[in-house]
């Protein structure tokens, strides 16, 4: 039950990493859909400063968690060992 959740965690995880280039390559279609309001220069600016930091924290916290579902499986085989002699 355990190590099914811990493969669960391991496949959100990938997701989530590749997820972050998919993120970063969309912005041409946010830069088309938002140079048609009339808004100020430093708005377009810092959306996209937040859209790229969105997009650069989806990776480290796809490695992360793909370390933690490591630790898991660690400890499960620790776990499931047979005692030492």
């Amino acid at each position: 039950m355990f190590l099914s959740l811990c493969y669960v965690l391991l496949l959100d995880s990938l997701v989530i990493g590749h997820g972050a280039f998919g993120h970063a390559l969309q912005v041409r279609h946010l830069h088309a859909a938002i140079d048609q309001f009339p808004i100020e220069p430093d708005m377009h600016s810092m959306i996209y400063v937040v859209w790229y930091f969105v997009g650069g924290g989806m990776l480290p916290f796809g490695v992360t968690l793909m370390w933690v579902c490591g630790a898991f499986e660690r400890k499960i085989a620790g776990r499931c060992s047979p005692p030492p002699d």
